[in-house]
């Protein structure tokens, strides 16, 4: 991606992004597809003491914002960023199930997972969260039921865009909804060209 701005210093940066987060408002995008649902339920279905969570935004843009990208790929502090993320108002209140709105009991420890910038491995990320299940269900299905679901799953979220593809991960528990067990996942998903933000959570326990 062509970057159209850069910082002269790494001052200028850090005024131009505290600048962002008092304005930016994520605006949540309703999600009604039936590839994205039909995922949804399948993994709600096999996670029943926990669940799944699917949220996507609208980034708002701003000139630094294509630069501050860039720099989250590199040896940059990343914690702030979710910090401001996952407590800007737009998004704390689109996922009660965090409860965001009592602020964060734990720093989210999400790191750069370029193995997604691969279209195959991607896929197979979400198709063995299909095939592996939950603490008590198992995937009942054939595989290539759950190949179309993962695939189609894919398809909604990355958009076959997977060069301008940043995805955030973690297995830990980083709220009170996430149930430290074994089936812990999490991911932030960016694209930087269509300027959409998906937040995926699914846990479970036994």
């Amino acid at each position: 991606m062509k970057i159209q701005w850069k910082p002269e210093s790494f001052t200028e940066l850090t005024r131009v992004w505290n600048e962002y987060w008092q304005y930016a408002e994520f605006k949540e995008r309703i999600i009604n597809e039936i590839e994205l649902e039909g995922y949804v339920q399948a993994v709600r279905s096999l996670y029943v003491n926990g669940g799944m969570i699917l949220k996507c935004f609208d980034i708002p843009y701003s000139v630094g914002l294509d630069y501050y990208f860039h720099v989250l790929t590199k040896h940059f502090d990343k914690t702030t960023f979710f910090i401001n993320l996952f407590l800007s108002e737009s998004v704390k209140w689109s996922i009660p199930e965090y409860k965001l709105n009592e602020g964060l009991v734990y720093l989210p420890q999400f790191k750069l997972d370029a193995s997604f910038n691969d279209r195959d491995c991607a896929f197979q990320t979400f198709k063995n969260v299909l095939i592996n299940g939950g603490a008590y269900r198992s995937f009942n299905g054939s595989e290539e039921v759950a190949n179309i679901l993962a695939n189609n799953f894919c398809e909604k979220v990355f958009e076959e865009d997977f060069d301008n593809i940043l995805v955030f991960s973690t297995y830990e528990c980083w709220n009170d909804w996430f149930y430290d067990v074994a089936w812990d996942y999490s991911w932030v998903i960016i694209n930087r060209n269509s300027y959409k933000l998906w937040i995926i959570g699914i846990t479970d326990t036994d």
